[in-house]
């Protein structure tokens, strides 16, 4: 199971179905659990059949926010789609007018340029956000 962000505000419902399958929980490289998790870098790729999907770090919604591009087959140099959750909006990045712990301003700052950033050199160009 892979989660793009901690959602503070509402049960992601991933514990007992991860306990009752022996499933992983994923989520980006710098989070910190109370519970066994498996560090997603930016970059990696999950195989699952034919279909690839591929790590990319979107901070700014929350620190460990990633984004995961679809790729249809193995071999596709362009992403079929992009999976967010929260990190790209239209005309918003989905985060309040103020840093939230444990960010500084400098990384709350620094988060939203690199989300940015991404977005706009996304092999998929303007076309993935979903």
């Amino acid at each position: 199971m892979i989660n793009t962000h901690f959602h503070a505000d509402f049960l992601a419902g991933h514990l007992e179905p991860a306990a009752r399958t022996g499933a992983w929980i994923g989520y980006g490289r710098v989070a910190e659990a109370e519970y066994l998790i498996r560090a997603l870098a930016d970059g990696e790729r999950i195989h699952l059949g034919d279909v690839v999907l591929e790590i990319m770090e979107t901070p700014g919604h929350t620190p460990e926010s990633i984004s995961i591009l679809v790729h249809a087959h193995a071999g596709d140099a362009v992403p079929y789609g992009v999976l967010t959750g929260d990190a790209l909006f239209i005309g918003h990045d989905g985060r309040g007018p103020a840093p939230r712990p444990p960010c500084t301003e400098r990384t709350w700052r620094r988060g939203r340029s690199q989300e940015a950033r991404r977005a706009r050199t996304s092999p998929m160009g303007r076309r993935g956000a979903c």
